[in-house]
């Protein structure tokens, strides 16, 4: 049976369904809705959704085929009327029975019907509980499959059996057999060697046109921003904006991904949204210097993103900011500072306008990553992953990170970050000044070593010329 692509809209009264069936029998389509239970069947197709609210089956339900558009159009009475069904637009979330254990995942699935697992959902992240390694797995002897990666850091042995093919896509060596805490070491190592002065003071001084460039972007999805944009405090933002609508590839995205709850345990809470920021600044370079359409665009979401290029779990909102300027300063096209600070901003925003702006990105990198070789394997491992538990989150968990990103932004500083950036950029200063009071020098000099010599104006020359010879003739004729 087929998925077919759907879209839900509400009233006070009613919810409307609409199924794009283009190749059904209309007389052998059946439609079931009951409470929270909402099932369609015709050949070859078959939808079942777990609503956000009930539903009941009267006299007021219609059902019509619109030619036009391929689509059936249900209306479903709401039992409650004007009750406000949440979540609509997150389709995936739509397709997941409630209270459904994904064994395989082997992330623990908490929530169902629970009502105090609700509250716990809602509760806010402590996003700057620092969280140490227990001393006895910073030892030699580390059972290196205790430390996953991937989305909840559930897979583990993947590098190891496939690490001839995705060896250039990972900057750490053997990674399957590395602690949390060496990876962190040997990516700081490879930065500090990738990093270079030259390209960065190249783009500080002379590049400054196309670093300009990249700063005056600004995200199509902030068109649905009615009020000024800002970064610490609320959006106002039109949720019903034509920028904040799936279209229908990512509307096919979204239902090709498989429906599974992916809730984790409280404990890796603040890393898995963490992870969910790293992905995002990747792709906010991206969008922002390169252009979603580029051919880079995968290699360079992959390479901005510690969590996927070195295996990266984050503990604090501060190392996540620090990483993402660290790697935008080291690897990408333009490495400037004010651009690695604006793209975090990107982030902030993002993160402000809701689950819909976040999806679309997401949903945004799984192309691009599956069109660079061998770099499907994020999709499988992070993103699609994350695509799905990002349905599933409550709006204050996003807003409660972008808080506490954009207060990290306001304090981080150059000396935190490594490099040696201000003695660098002092340096370089101090260069460009000397070269211009040289060029000032040898301006004055070539100038004082001009001489000024009198002589003749040719024009008197020729003038007196010709009054000598006119006396000459005088002269011969009085003779």
């Amino acid at each position: 049976m087929l998925t077919p692509r759907f879209s839900l809209s509400q009233t006070e009264e009613f919810l409307t369904v609409t199924i794009y069936a283009p190749f059904t029998h209309i007389d052998q389509t059946e439609i079931f809705m009951e409470e929270c239970d909402f099932r369609f069947f015709s050949k070859p197709y078959y939808l079942r959704l777990h609503l956000p609210g009930q539903i009941t089956e009267s006299e007021a339900a219609s059902g019509s085929w619109e030619a036009d558009s391929s689509s059936f159009v249900v209306k479903c009475p709401k039992l409650n009327v004007g009750e406000n069904f949440a979540g609509l637009d997150m389709l995936t979330q739509l397709l997941t029975p409630k209270g459904e254990t994904e064994v395989r995942t082997k992330v623990e699935v908490i929530g169902g019907e629970n009502e105090e697992d609700s509250d716990e959902d809602e509760a806010e992240v402590d996003w700057y509980y620092e969280q140490k390694l227990p001393d006895d797995e910073l030892g030699p002897n580390v059972d290196c499959d205790s430390f996953g990666y991937g989305f909840g850091f559930k897979h583990t042995g993947v590098y190891k059996s496939l690490l001839a093919e995705y060896s250039e896509m990972v900057d750490l060596v053997e990674p399957d057999n590395l602690t949390q805490v060496e990876r962190e070491e040997a990516r700081q190592e490879k930065e500090l060697r990738d990093f270079n002065s030259d390209h960065y003071l190249c783009d500080m001084f002379d590049s400054v046109a196309e670093v300009e460039e990249c700063l005056s972007y600004q995200s199509p999805l902030l068109a649905c921003v009615s009020g000024p944009l800002t970064t610490t405090g609320p959006l106002s933002v039109d949720h019903q904006h034509p920028c904040l609508s799936f279209t229908t590839s990512e509307q096919d995205q979204l239902l090709s991904i498989p429906p599974k709850q992916l809730l984790v345990t409280p404990s890796l809470l603040p890393s898995v949204h963490l992870g969910l920021a790293d992905l995002l600044y990747g792709h906010s370079y991206t969008a922002r210097v390169l252009g979603l359409d580029c051919v880079e665009t995968g290699w360079c979401c992959a390479k901005l993103s510690s969590s996927l290029s070195c295996l990266a779990r984050f503990t604090s909102p501060r190392q996540l900011v620090v990483t993402g300027i660290r790697r935008a300063l080291c690897y990408p096209l333009y490495r400037h500072w004010d651009i690695a600070i604006a793209t975090w901003r990107d982030v902030v925003l993002l993160l402000k306008l809701g689950k819909v702006a976040i999806l679309k990105s997401l949903l945004s990198i799984m192309p691009a990553l599956n069109s660079t070789p061998g770099h499907y394997i994020f999709n499988q491992l992070y993103v699609s992953d994350y695509t799905a538990w990002v349905q599933t989150v409550p709006e204050a968990h996003m807003v409660s990170l972008a808080g506490a990103i954009d207060r990290v932004l306001d304090r981080v500083t150059k000396e935190e970050v490594g490099f040696d950036l201000p003695e660098l950029e002092e340096a370089a200063r101090l260069t460009i000044q000397e070269e211009d009071e040289e060029g000032v020098d040898k301006l004055v000099d070539g100038i004082g070593k001009v001489t000024v010599t009198e002589g003749n104006d040719s024009d008197d020359s020729d003038t007196e010329s010709d009054d000598s010879s006119s006396d000459d003739s005088d002269d011969s004729i009085e003779e």
